[in-house]
């Protein structure tokens, strides 16, 4: 047991355990069974895929010590596959056509677009596979036997599947790994003239491999065999979005109010981008950002800024609206599209909002914060900042508002508290949740963050998701540094569409609304997940899930990465044991007292002399105040305040554990977790 002059911590976006010693009273070729082979099917219900039966049972009754069992139970969890426990998988019989169309679309992250009706005899509209049937079809990945049948229910030969895996990669844009080379098979003349390339691709990227130094072209693929190699593609995936390298062509944009410009995103060093580049704005109020990174400065000066994500990366372009001319040097790269006329809104147009509730705006009459004498606010109060916005004006390329017709839930990210509940009470919200159009702000403090779910009526296109979050430092209401977004087609199998930050000093004391916005392709989806972090009190309201019907995305696919973890935090700590305790003392001495992320980082892992993370250090550390602290109530106070302030002691080391995790490649599967006690 070490004892430095800090300590180290660890929050809920990697997970952590916390022990509370003590705190102030006041604070193969098998016959068929009789059972039907797993369905892979959608579910109706977003919660059902992660409700946790009381006594877990095996993931189906016939795949006990098969070679395939870890990656088939791999592609339960991710819900990938369904199983009632009860069933068979049957992984040594062949896979069809369509189910491996399922299986291959949703580890990919090939995102639904109908943009035009299936045309296939053998595969019904109304079908659980024709989306995913149509998706790949669309690309050129999985194309029909002939123009009118499909061969929905056919065996799948190895071969054919080589090649489907030969054009996902062109999309993805993945490769062979450096110093890979093709494999040599015995029976490589019997391997067909049009998949002899794809075999060689797909073997030295290791997502097939042969037997016995043989491939067997013609061989149908197993539905264990398909299980393994849909995991090799998940886990492939995974990596990809974590590592995700991507340039912009500008470092900031200052533009002149109603000129707009292009964000342009491309692979590093002439890569193909493995996913499809996401965009954000945080102050809609005075711009927006289009699909395809087109940012529309409105006619109100400010500042914000953009984010663009691909896959699990994001980088940060600053963002300067002038009443004046367009800034000289300020937005680097090509400025073919800046101060186009043609392509800014009309003069007074309201840059920011949908067709539906265009009222509901950032600028809407009652902020619904609670005032400062502790009473309800009422539709009367007007806030200063908001009196610019009071009579939008529709921009011309309207969007529907489609969330006031979902079903919304919400839950916290980690274990819930039922004091910080009980405080939650004094505010929650327009009846029916957050995606009721509504002026009065719902509430949140503490327990780590919050999921917020809407299900839709039905699959819907999709491009824009929003939210309006409260500044106000007086109360202790603070934006969320961060909004992470979500979707699903199923509510089964859930995607990554990225992440939203804002760019406010965490010191200014000005009372604001900002609305973080997301702004994808136009995908379909019938199921939306917010995701964004409470470290003190967050106010929030009028989600907003923004598309339009003639949209339809681009003859490229959109693809985006799986989410993050597809594994619920369980409860482990009777098999996490603590082995090497930290002991860290702050809350006094200035500096000494202060944590950082860089201070933290040091003693969660072991990092060589070359920079690179080898393996962990401590894995729990033990927060004690400095002994000069007075021992009262106000010292303990200031106390537990210091141990929870954004941006040091815990949430930093949140940070480290992040950037661990993000080093070691482990951010999405094995996370590492560290344990503190206080």
């Amino acid at each position: 047991m070490r004892h430095p002059r800090h300590f180290v911590g660890k929050l809920a976006a990697v997970g952590m355990s916390v022990v509370l010693l003590a705190v102030p009273t006041w604070a193969a070729g098998e016959s068929a069974p009789a059972q039907p082979p797993a369905a892979i099917t959608p579910v109706t219900d977003p919660g059902a895929a992660t409700a946790a039966p009381d006594k877990p049972k095996p993931a189906f009754t016939d795949i006990q010590g098969h070679y395939a069992q870890a990656a088939i139970e791999h592609l339960v969890a991710a819900s990938y596959v369904s199983s009632s426990g009860d069933a068979a998988f049957r992984p040594n019989e062949g896979i069809t056509r369509q189910d491996f169309a399922v299986l291959l679309t949703k580890a990919a992250g090939l995102q639904h677009n109908k943009k035009e009706e299936l045309t296939y005899q053998d595969v019904a509209a109304d079908s659980p596979q024709a989306a995913y049937v149509q998706v790949l079809t669309q690309a050129g990945i999985l194309k029909g036997k002939t123009d009118e049948l499909f061969g929905a229910n056919d065996p799948l030969t190895r071969q054919d599947m080589a090649v489907t895996l030969y054009r996902l990669m062109k999309w993805t844009g993945d490769k062979p790994l450096q110093g890979d080379t093709p494999v040599s098979f015995q029976d490589e003349s019997a391997i067909a003239d049009y998949a002899k390339e794809a075999v060689k691709a797909v073997t030295a990227k290791k997502w097939m491999q042969g037997s016995n130094q043989k491939f067997s072209p013609t061989k149908h693929v197993t539905r264990g065999d398909a299980a393994i190699i849909v995991e090799r593609i998940l886990i492939e995936r995974q990596d990809a979005a974590a590592k995700a390298a991507f340039d912009v062509n500008v470092e900031k944009l200052s533009l002149a109010a109603g000129t707009s410009e292009q964000v342009k995103v491309t692979g590093s060093a002439g890569a193909p981008l493995p996913f499809t580049p996401v965009f954000s704005f945080d102050h809609t109020d005075i711009g927006r950002i289009l699909p395809d990174g087109t940012f529309i400065a409105g006619p109100t000066a400010g500042k914000g800024q953009i984010t663009v994500t691909v896959g699990y990366t994001s980088k940060v372009i600053p963002v300067e609206i002038t009443l004046g001319a367009k800034g000289d040097g300020q937005s680097g790269g090509d400025k073919g599209t800046a101060g186009k006329e043609a392509n800014a809104p009309a003069k007074g147009a309201d840059v920011g909002q949908p067709k539906a509730d265009a009222s509901k705006t950032d600028g809407a009459k009652s902020d619904g914060a609670p005032p400062e004498d502790g009473t309800r606010a009422t539709d009367s109060a007007v806030a200063d900042e908001d009196k610019a916005d009071e009579s939008p004006v529709k921009s011309k390329d309207e969007l529907t508002n489609y969330a006031p017709d979902s079903t919304f839930s919400i839950k916290t990210s980690g274990q819930s508290d039922t004091y910080f509940s009980s405080l939650e009470k004094a505010y929650p919200g327009p009846v029916g949740g957050l995606v009721k159009p509504s002026d009065t702000w719902t509430g949140y403090v503490r327990q780590f963050g919050r999921e917020a779910t809407a299900a839709l009526p039905k699959p819907t296109t999709i491009q824009q998701v929003q939210l309006t979050f409260l500044q106000d430092l007086k109360q202790g209401i603070v934006l969320p540094p961060e909004m992470e977004v979500e979707v699903s087609y199923d509510g089964k199998v859930w995607q990554y569409a990225g992440v939203a930050t804002q760019g406010v000093s965490p010191s200014d004391n000005t009372k604001m609304t900002r609305t973080l916005a997301v702004s994808f392709e136009p995908v379909e989806a019938q199921y939306v997940r917010l995701r964004f972090p409470v470290k003190v009190i967050v106010f929030a309201r009028n989600m907003q899930i923004l598309g339009a019907e003639g949209n339809r995305a681009a003859s490229d696919p959109v693809i985006f990465a799986p989410i993050r973890s597809s594994v619920s935090l369980d409860d482990k700590k009777a098999g996490d044991r603590i082995e090497n305790m930290l002991l860290a003392f702050s809350g006094s001495y200035g500096d000494r007292g202060l944590w950082k992320q860089e201070d933290f980082l040091p003693f969660v892992g072991y990092i060589g002399q070359d920079g690179v993370i080898k393996d962990r250090m401590f894995d729990t550390i033990l927060f004690i105040p400095y002994p000069n602290i007075p021992s009262t109530k106000a010292g303990w106070e200031d106390y537990l305040w210091d141990i929870f302030r954004p941006g040091r002691q815990l949430d930093a080391l949140n940070d480290a554990m992040r950037e661990y995790n993000n080093r070691r490649g482990t951010m999405v599967l094995n996370t590492a977790k560290e344990k503190v006690v206080l």
